[in-house]
């Protein structure tokens, strides 16, 4: 099962007064993924997880497991349909979506799978069924950083600027998005409110934080292009087809919110073509 099960066996044995029962919890977990049933194999490490001492290591073990269990693929087919999903990502949105649905038909929940379609959905600014397919992870498995880090951009997506703020906050107790990111969240909520002069200059402050970061150089585009503010539009815009481009083959493989970002690289492309402007000119 993998180097992060062994790990998770490993703390499924290490208290001896339970050592029979949670011996019994992974081997039924094993059986249940193997015959094809992955969302019952980790409903049982989930509950599996009280029968732990709260020790650090062994919680991180147990966490491993489960992100092995929920991330593998249990056929070739279903990976390669996959695989071929995020190949079409993002010029061809319909097509990722119908290679991603045969893989999720074959794979059981597969948490790579879902994410992709998650993607795909942003993508093609489809926003609720983006947050259906997030929901139905996250009722299994909540806590995954996979799967909170996509929740802001679901957030930006649905103009939901309540859930952004909720986010936001706990993200900043949890220490689990960057300064720079916290204040393009802050920006996005002002832009929301139609706040543009707050929401540029948050977003300034964000880019100074971290120049290279997709997320905070097209929310600054964007708010300063609502602002007709053509000049200033142009630099952010610049630097973030730059970095996407530089960071092609990580677009592909990750699913993180900020990365994710550099799907929309395309819309920024057309602006610049549209103020006749070449997109890899220096930017400052």
């Amino acid at each position: 099962m993998g180097v992060a099960l062994l790990l998770f066996a490993q703390a499924i044995f290490a208290e001896t007064k339970v050592k029979d029962s949670r011996a019994t919890v992974l081997e039924r977990a094993q059986d249940l993924f193997v015959h094809k049933r992955r969302k019952e194999a980790l409903r049982l490490l989930l509950d599996s997880k009280s029968l732990l001492s709260g020790k650090a290591a062994e919680r991180e073990a147990v966490r491993d497991g489960i992100v092995d269990v929920a991330t593998r693929f249990l056929t070739d087919k279903g990976q390669k349909a996959f695989e071929l999903g995020q190949s079409q990502l993002p010029a061809q949105a319909g097509l990722a979506l119908a290679s991603l649905r045969e893989a999720e038909s074959l794979e059981d929940g597969n948490l790579q799978v879902g994410l992709a379609m998650i993607r795909a959905h942003l993508v093609s600014d489809d926003c609720r069924a983006a947050k259906k397919v997030l929901d139905a992870h996250a009722e299994l498995i909540p806590y995954l950083m996979e799967l909170q880090e996509v929740e802001i951009q679901l957030a930006w997506c649905l103009e939901d600027s309540s859930t952004a703020e909720i986010v936001g906050r706990r993200k900043l107790s949890e220490q689990k998005l960057s300064s720079a990111n916290l204040k393009i969240n802050s920006a996005w909520l002002k832009w929301n409110k139609s706040d543009l002069d707050k929401a540029a200059q948050l977003a300034k402050e964000a880019v100074q934080m971290e120049p290279q970061n997709p997320a905070v150089l097209y929310w600054l585009w964007k708010i300063q292009k609502e602002r007709d503010m053509v000049e200033e539009s142009i630099a952010p815009a610049q630097a973030l087809v730059q970095t996407c481009r530089a960071k092609e083959p990580n677009v592909r493989r990750r699913s993180g919110t900020m990365i994710e970002m550099c799907l929309r690289s395309s819309e920024v492309e057309a602006y610049l073509k549209a103020k006749g402007v070449e997109s890899n000119e220096g930017s400052s």
